[in-house]
């Protein structure tokens, strides 16, 4: 095993040449952040079963414990190239992607002909929308492994994202054609074919799609997606499926709990799927914030009003900060005393996120109770202003 001064050399050397941050450059924060984890004496197998049991927690969606677990082993363990990606994973799922990052880049100085650092780098990277480095680390694991079609679907997604439509209908394509198992790239492909004025090859994506038997959770979840408008029965049985094959599948249970509330009308089951979410990452803000948005709607004042404050507690940014102003919005239809509430927090995340917000504010139900406010008005026309392209002269 690689000790540690060594690894943080390399990184060290790595990220001088690659990083002209302002303040004190990322490679000394990073060797200062490894060097600041407590000592731990242990031999290999009390690791073993320390990683072990960050994995558990990792799963269990306690993300804070498996990276105290990991960062405190890799002290004395830090050419376990495995546990460079749980850790930069976890770090990744708690949103701290400057960290998971610098464990990514680890793994990569390890085994730099490993496509695995680079794969779970670029997820990462997708959830932080950072797309560019995204299809980066695409094109290496493409580089390292060209039959793999997963590579090819998660590029594919990022070129859909950057407005690439022929990329993207190209990369799912190559994904298909390798072999790709997951229904779900049908329905993808006939969004982008859409998007592209194929309405023949989009239909013919779709048909396909829905006539085949998903595989996987991710493909149920997909299925259930599409048949939401027009089967919301069936689309509660697609994510189920999902559920029994994955019972942590968190897109699964975020969509029934919508179906349940948008399209059933059924409070009581909507919160009983946002109880799993709660439970499956206790630690996720939207979870708690999503949650009591479900109460205020079935008017129980106390219980929403925890679920804020339990959002707020774990996070404050743009996001949470205007999910929980819209848990105060609902509340206001029969308090109207929390409509400043919800305008305090609303115009907080407007500063912090003004672009969420503005997708938001056209299309939540729950801001009725406050849309005819004019601290709401003047927000609504200053952010329209903002996020309007100018007209060309």
């Amino acid at each position: 095993q690689h000790r540690l001064p060594n690894v943080v050399k390399w990184q060290a050397e790595l990220l001088r040449e690659s990083t002209a941050a302002k303040g004190e450059p990322e490679w000394q924060r990073f060797a200062k952040w490894i060097k600041e984890t407590p000592d731990v004496s242990q031999n290999s197998t009390n690791w073993l079963d320390q990683r072990l049991l960050a994995i558990e927690h990792y799963r269990q969606g306690d993300f804070r414990a498996a990276t105290t677990l990991l960062e405190a082993g890799l002290k004395d363990h830090a050419g376990d190239y495995p546990s460079w990606l749980i850790l930069g994973n976890s770090y990744a799922k708690a949103k701290d992607f400057s960290k998971a990052e610098m464990c990514y880049l680890v793994g990569q100085t390890l085994r730099p002909d490993a496509a695995e650092s680079y794969f779970n780098r670029g997820v990462a990277r997708i959830d932080a929308k950072l797309f560019d480095g995204a299809i980066a680390d695409f094109n290496r694991c493409i580089e390292l492994d060209s039959a793999a079609p997963e590579y090819f679907a998660n590029r594919g997604l990022c070129y859909y994202n950057k407005g690439n439509l022929k990329n993207s209908e190209a990369d799912l394509t190559k994904a298909i054609e390798l072999g790709a198992t997951a229904t779900r790239l049908y329905f993808f492909r006939s969004q982008v074919r859409a998007a592209m004025g194929n309405t023949e090859g989009a239909d013919a994506d779709m048909e396909t799609g829905l006539k085949l038997i998903p595989r996987d959770e991710l493909s149920w979840t997909s299925r259930g997606f599409y048949n939401v408008e027009n089967d919301p029965q069936q689309a509660i049985s697609d994510f189920q499926n999902a559920i029994r094959l994955n019972p942590r599948s968190t897109g699964a249970w975020e969509n029934c709990a919508a179906v349940y509330a948008d399209k059933l009308n059924d409070l009581p089951k909507a919160i009983g799927c946002m109880d799993e979410l709660v439970r499956i990452e206790p630690e996720n803000s939207t979870h708690w914030a999503s949650r009591g948005a479900l109460h205020a709607r079935a008017d129980n004042r106390e219980a929403a009003l925890a679920d804020a404050q339990a959002a707020l507690k774990l996070s404050n940014t743009g996001e949470t900060l205007y999910r929980v102003g819209s848990l105060f919005a609902r509340l206001a239809d029969k308090h109207p005393e929390d409509g400043a509430q919800a305008m305090t927090l609303i115009l907080a995340a407007a500063r912090k996120e003004p672009k969420f917000v503005y997708e938001y504010l056209g299309k939540d139900v729950d801001l009725k109770p406050i849309l005819e406010r004019p601290d709401f008005k003047d927000l609504s026309e200053r952010l329209t202003t903002l996020m309007t392209p100018p007209k060309p002269k």
